[in-house]
């Protein structure tokens, strides 16, 4: 009974966010969409605000910015010295997929 109603309030969601109808089920949604919004405008422009600056940060230095907010780098590609194998050339791509016989 519980899941056929969280299907219900999911098939509900899905249709109100669709044709643009806001009710309770969107609403989280909609907050989501509007923040990324608002971020999308203070990061091209000059406009701060508390949320903002961690993300204006980590675009302007990754690196400083993860060793600020404690996040682990990925293991640099240098460090992976695997040789990569030439890949053979396939014969379909002469012809482009198309076989006249």
């Amino acid at each position: 009974l519980i899941a056929k109603f969280q299907r219900g309030v999911t098939q509900l969601t899905c249709i109100s966010l669709a044709i643009g109808q806001p009710n309770a089920c969107t609403l989280p949604h909609s907050f989501a969409r509007a923040f990324k919004n608002i971020l999308a405008l203070a990061v091209e422009t000059k406009i701060n605000f508390e949320q903002a600056e961690k993300y204006k940060l980590f675009l302007e230095d990754p690196e400083a910015a993860a060793a600020k907010f404690g996040l682990v780098a990925a293991p640099a590609a240098e460090e992976k010295k695997e040789e990569k194998k030439p890949e053979p050339e396939s014969e379909s791509d002469d012809d482009m997929g198309f076989d006249l016989f």
